[in-house]
């Protein structure tokens, strides 16, 4: 299966995230998960049990490009698929720029993990982080 046709199935489910986690698990790069690639996703979500390994996971999705830091044009981004169409682009940029000053600790216009782990913070991640 196609992942644009799982993110559509999601669209219907109400979960913008489902897309981009599967995007993490294909390894080809083909936009589709194999059998192969699907079984690995699934066997590293049993694996997500201390808080430390779902906030990894968490700010992978967030990394969409990979390099360890998330970009502030990466969490608009995410948070423009997150609200949906709530928010002007410009009202995001304000959301997103608010942020960066008060998380982007080492001022490198960017959220490193432990930046994002603060932003988060460590109350209640489990459900802050829930895939459902």
């Amino acid at each position: 299966m196609e992942i644009a046709q799982f993110t559509q199935m999601v669209e219907l489910g109400g979960n913008p995230f489902v897309g981009p986690i599967l995007s993490l698990f294909d390894k080809d790069k083909d936009n589709k998960l194999t059998a192969q690639e699907f079984g690995e996703a699934m066997e590293h979500f049993g694996k997500l049990t201390s808080v430390e390994e779902q906030f990894r996971f968490a700010f992978n999705i967030y990394d969409t490009d990979g390099d360890g830091v998330i970009s502030g044009a990466e969490l608009q981004a995410t948070l423009g698929m997150l609200m949906g169409r709530a928010y002007t682009p410009a009202q995001l940029e304000q959301v997103v720029l608010h942020t960066l000053r008060e998380f982007d600790r080492d001022g490198d216009n960017g959220l490193n993990l432990e930046e994002f782990k603060q932003l988060l913070g460590a109350s209640d991640v489990q459900s802050k982080l829930a895939l459902a």
